[in-house]
C-alpha cells in the first residue's frame, strides 16, 4: 500500500511556479474552502465569491513563481490576493451587497467544509480576536471585510480617524503578539 503524500505549500507552490498542474491543484485544495469563506464574507453573494476565487487561483497559476517567501506564508499570500480582487468586485459595483456586520461575525468566514489543517490557526486566530474590545473587533471588520479607510470607518463609528487608525494597528499588534506566543 502506498502513502499519501502529506501537503506541502512550499513544495505546492513551487511546483505552481514552475507550471505544474499538479501544484495549484495541490494549493486549490488545501486553500479554496478558505479564500471561498473570505471572499463570500466580504462579497455576500455565492456567485460572486466562487467567481472571485476562481479569479484568484488563475492569477496565482500565472504569478506563482513571483512568490517571496520571505514575505509572507502561502497562506497570507494567497488571503492577500483575494482580498484585492474581492474590494476590486465590490468598488466596481459588481457586488451589489455585503453582509451586516451583525449577521456575520471574523469568526464566521469559514464553512463547514474549512480544510482540517487550517483548524488549530483558526480557533487560536479566533480566540484572540475575541479578546479585543468590541470597538476595536468591530473597526478591523470595517478594514478588512469591506475594505473601509480609516476616514470612512471614523465617519461609521464616530470617532476620529487618527484614532481609528491607532486601533486598528493596535488590534493587529495584539494578534501578531499573541500569535506568537
Amino acid at each position: 500500500m502506498a502513502d499519501t503524500p502529506v501537503y506541502d505549500d512550499k513544495a505546492a507552490i513551487e511546483a505552481a511556479g514552475r507550471g505544474d498542474a499538479d501544484g495549484i491543484a495541490a494549493l486549490y485544495e488545501a486553500y479554496s474552502p478558505l479564500l471561498f469563506g473570505v471572499a463570500q464574507r466580504i462579497l455576500g453573494d455565492r456567485t460572486l465569491a466562487e467567481e472571485v476565487v476562481r479569479d484568484v487561483f488563475l492569477e496565482i497559476w500565472t504569478k506563482a513563481s513571483n512568490y517571496d517567501p520571505s514575505g509572507c506564508d502561502v497562506r497570507v499570500w494567497l488571503l492577500m490576493h483575494l482580498r484585492q480582487r474581492a474590494l476590486e468586485r465590490l468598488r466596481t459595483g459588481k457586488a451589489s451587497k455585503m453582509v451586516s456586520m451583525e449577521d456575520t461575525q471574523i469568526s464566521y468566514v469559514l464553512g463547514d467544509d474549512e480544510a482540517p489543517s487550517l483548524t488549530p490557526d483558526r480557533e487560536q486566530i479566533q480566540r484572540i480576536i475575541d479578546l479585543l474590545p468590541p470597538k476595536q473587533r468591530n473597526m478591523l471588520q470595517l478594514a478588512y471585510f469591506e475594505g473601509l479607510t480609516s476616514e470612512k470607518i471614523g465617519a461609521r463609528t464616530k470617532v476620529p480617524t487618527t484614532r481609528v487608525a491607532s486601533e486598528i494597528a493596535n488590534s493587529l499588534q495584539t494578534i501578531r503578539e499573541s500569535f506568537d506566543r
